[in-house]
């Protein structure tokens, strides 16, 4: 959409996608073989397999991104999901019962700082 573009002016995908396309692979690799134990080659061919059944193409996620993913795909996110989840809660609590104004803000996780900002 125009709004929320694949891609930027210099034809290169949204980084925001890439994190996407990322975050799926990793789920479709842990719900095949687990998460235990992860094997380089078998993460790799789980990528392009799952790019080619999804008509992408395989040069949207390089080396680069695999090599990534296969370091911290066993990385503990149980303190970041857990503040985001709090706050979460908090504008759920909020909306049900109608009382108070929901915040209009947007938390952004680095997965490589482990930070949110």
């Amino acid at each position: 959409s125009k709004h929320f573009p694949l891609k930027d002016k210099d034809s290169n995908y949204n980084q925001w996608f890439i994190t996407f396309i990322m975050s799926r692979i990793i789920s479709y690799y842990s719900d095949r073989l687990g998460i235990q134990n992860i094997d380089y080659l078998q993460l790799k061919q789980t990528a392009k397999e799952l790019l080619v059944s999804n008509n992408l193409n395989e040069d949207i996620i390089t080396d680069n991104h695999i090599e990534y993913l296969y370091r911290v795909s066993s990385s503990v996110t149980v303190i970041p999901c857990s503040v985001l989840g709090s706050f979460l809660a908090q504008e759920v609590v909020k909306a049900v019962s109608r009382s108070g104004k929901p915040h209009s803000n947007i938390w952004l996780f680095n997965t490589e700082s482990l930070e949110v900002k």
